[in-house]
């Protein structure tokens, strides 16, 4: 799914453009595309999911490939309230 969204600050405006890819293949070769211009990229990771990392771990390569040497990046932890669940590494 995607989703675009607008903020207006005084002096600029912040477009945020969200994808929820759910780690599939089928989208690997957009990433290029709508990364050209990105002044910041995250991506969310499954904590219960040793997979999921894997996914992450190749997909933040991929950012260092496909953005400017001046974008942020942040990996990002989800479900972490859920410690019984995590999958150890």
């Amino acid at each position: 799914s995607f989703l675009s969204k607008e903020v207006q600050m005084p002096d600029y405006t912040i477009v945020f453009q969200i994808w929820d890819t759910a780690g599939q293949e089928r989208f690997r070769s957009l990433v290029p595309m709508y990364l050209r211009g990105a002044k910041a990229a995250l991506i969310v990771y499954d904590v219960t999911s040793l997979e999921s990392f894997k996914i992450a771990s190749k997909l933040l390569k991929e950012l260092h490939c496909h953005c400017a040497e001046d974008t942020k990046m942040m990996l990002i932890a989800a479900k972490c309230d859920m410690p019984s669940a995590v999958d150890p590494l």
